[in-house]
Formats: structure tokens, sequence, C-alpha cells
């Protein structure tokens, strides 16, 4: 690659955690021309709370992101219990931040959302770069990935050198890499609803439930097949709950959980379904209000490849996570960091298929090895890995700097163009 002569036009599709991430990624480090497309007329993003771990919270603050302006607070440990309610496991992680020289942290989806936005679209001057261009409402008709030209069901034709889908688990531009490929159900749903933290802990049913008194504790209740999760965020005032149970035991006003995405759930059945719980679990089955929403999780085989000529896949679109360890988000801002870092070195529009080329290669291996781990964690109990798994695989995960490798294999790759 040749030193940069002129800014590429970049074609993000999808306005979510990594759209943005890459689209401030691009602002802080290049020139680019950066349009961000969005199919919702109002961006805003749907979900709980979410993991910012340490291999995620130093891309996100080395790019100007400040945990305490987006409500975040510190993961200080874990707590693993039985359905009984008997501790399996009492982790402080307050070692974190200074062993991985980064902090863990747990955020409100949407507060991460809101400001990763406005860093990327706040005016020239008032912060480095260029400010990307936001579209709302925007539907896509179709993808040319060899001219990089994007027609809009509107009647208008965009074209980019680059063209990102940075557009989930339903990605519209996935089929323009493998058209085949089809997600499927991992056999297990997801309750979601938030609940102020007061209300648990001055509950005096729930007064025995250490994690509640702590700050920034993560906690799960695991039975055969059923567990409940739930950790602080927004300054530790607020619980995110999210409850994991088998397909079957899930009915809504809908029917069928494939057909709908974020529905609204059964407190019924959510409650049927920890019957056989302790009490406390049952009694926080039972803080769930109306924003019950429910999810099937959903899984897919992995992409032979993430790109084709102008097209690259990042986050979710490319390979679809299962929350059973928390990293989805942390490796869509890895997927976006890197690639950031490859456009930034890029110089001309004829070598953009090379450089997605070696965005593929960078973080393929990485990805496909965290999901089958969050496979495995989300096993039931019989196939379920013990609880040194879980420190191990974090430890993995934690300790990796994608900046780093992304620059290190930048180097390989230009002495390779050289040779």
């Amino acid at each position: 690659m040749s030193p940069q002569t002129q800014p590429l036009k970049i074609i993000i599709i999808g306005g979510g955690v990594a759209g943005l991430t890459l689209a401030l990624t691009l602002r802080r480090l290049t020139s680019h021309n950066v349009h961000i497309l969005e199919k919702q007329a109002h961006v805003q993003e749907t979900g709980n709370a979410l993991f910012v771990s340490p291999n995620a919270s130093r891309i996100l603050i080395r790019l100007g992101w400040d945990p305490c302006t987006a409500g975040a607070n510190d993961c200080n440990g874990f707590n693993m219990m039985t359905s009984d309610g008997d501790v399996v496991v009492d982790k402080d992680m307050r070692f974190v931040a200074e062993k991985y020289a980064s902090p863990w942290l747990l955020a409100h989806r949407r507060d991460l959302h809101e400001e990763l936005k406005r860093l990327v679209l706040e005016p020239e001057g008032q912060a480095k770069g260029q400010p990307a261009v936001l579209e709302l409402g925007v539907r896509i008709k179709s993808i040319d990935v060899e001219s990089g030209k994007v027609a809009l069901e509107d009647g208008k034709n965009l074209r980019g050198d680059v063209i990102v889908g940075a557009d989930g688990n339903r990605s519209f531009c996935r089929k323009y890499i493998e058209p085949n490929v089809k997600l499927y159900s991992f056999g297990k749903d997801c309750y979601r609803w938030m609940v102020d933290r007061t209300a648990l802990t001055e509950d005096p049913e729930l007064g025995g439930l250490e994690p509640l008194q702590r700050e920034g504790y993560f906690a799960e209740m695991a039975g055969e097949r059923e567990r409940i999760v739930m950790y602080p965020c927004r300054g530790n005032t607020t619980f995110n709950m999210a409850v994991f149970v088998p397909t079957e035991a899930e009915a809504t006003s809908h029917g069928d959980s494939h057909a709908h995405w974020d529905q609204q759930g059964s407190k019924q059945k959510l409650q049927e379904a920890f019957a056989h719980f302790a009490p406390t679990a049952r009694k926080l089955v039972a803080s769930a209000g109306d924003d019950l929403r429910v999810w099937p999780l959903l899984d897919m085989d992995h992409l032979p490849r993430w790109t084709h000529q102008r097209l690259a896949l990042i986050g979710d679109a490319a390979h679809p996570f299962l929350p059973f360890l928390g990293q989805g988000a942390a490796q869509a801002i890895e997927d976006a960091a890197s690639l950031g870092l490859l456009l930034a070195d890029n110089s001309a529009v004829s070598d953009v298929p090379c450089t997605l080329k070696v965005f593929d290669e960078i973080r393929r291996e990485r990805i496909d090895w965290i999901r089958e781990q969050g496979r495995l964690n989300g096993s039931d109990a019989a196939e379920r890995p013990p609880p040194e798994f879980l420190m191990r695989v974090m430890d993995s995960c934690f300790s990796y700097d994608v900046w780093s490798e992304t620059e290190k294999r930048l180097v390989e790759h230009r002495e390779g163009l050289e040779a």
C-alpha cells in the first residue's frame, strides 16, 4: 500500500455499536468520508445492558469514550449459585483494571450507543477529525460489491469505495457474501428487563442474596436448563436481568418465537419455568415489569469469508454471538477498531479488496474460537464446563489487544508486498 493520496468514501450500513465504533475509529485516524445508513427512523439501540470488557474498553477509551459520561460502572466481581441458592463461585474481580490495563465495565446498551453517536457526529472543531454523516430511515434495495453502488428503495443511488455491513444478526448485507447461510435456533430464549436496584436491595425476601448488596457484582443462578443472570449498570442504580429458558418453555402473544424478534414476554410462563428454583430466584423473576421482552437465541454456522470485493461484514452481521460470555459487543468493537486501522493505512481505491481480506485474516481465528467457547458455556448443566473454564476463557478474551495485533499484522502485510 502506498502513502494515502485521497480520502476514501466509506458507507457503513447499520448505526449500532459496531457501525458507530468503526465510524469513530475512522474519524480519529483518517480524513475518509464516512456515511452511515440506518434503517430505523430513530436510531436507538434495543436491548438492555452489556459487558464492556477490557479488550473493548481499552479501544473505546483510546477513541475518547468516557465511561463516566456513559454511566458505566466497574464490574467488581461475580457470584455463581445453584438453583437452590448455594454459592459455587464468589470471585473478586477488582484486579482486572490493573492486570489488563483497562477496566471491566457494565453499561446500558443505550447509554453506550448514545455516547458513541455523540462522538461520531459532534461538529468539526469540537472534536478531532471529520464527523460522519448519519442518515436514518434508509431502506436498501441492493448492493453491487464490485462497483460499490448501494441502491436505495427511494430510487437514490450511493457509491462507496468501501461498504461495511454492520447491520446485525439479521443482516441484509450478509447475502452478498454468502447467500445460503441461515440463522438457526440455539434452543433457548432470553427474557430481559430492568429493575431499580433499591426495589431488590430493600426487599426483605432478597436480603440474604449477597451479590445484591455489593456494588458492581455480576451474579448467576443456574439450574439444569434454566439460568438467571443479573448485574448492575448506570452507576449501580439499575439491575439488568437476563433469564434463559428452553425454547419450548416460551410462549408469547405472537406464538412462534422464531418469527418475531424482540417481543413482549409472558411473565406467567417465565414464572412457571422457575417454579422449581429457590424462593430468592422466584422473587427475582417476579420483579419483571411491563418492559419484559423476549428474544429467541439464534446461532449461525461460520461464514467461509467476511469480505467480497468492496464489501466487508463486522459484528453480528459476520458472526452472531450467543450471550453466554458477554463478548458480542466487545468483538464488534474489536472488529471495528481493526478494520478502521487497516482503512487508515489504505491508500488507493484499488487496494480496498486486499485490505478487506487482511481484516478477515486477522479476525477470523479469534472470533471462531470465542464463539465456540460461548456455545460451550451456554450448554445445559450436564455438558457445561466447570467455572475454571470460564476464568481461562475470560483471560484469553480480556488480555488480547486488537490494536497492537492489527498494527503488527499490517507491518507483516507491507513487508510481504515489498518482498
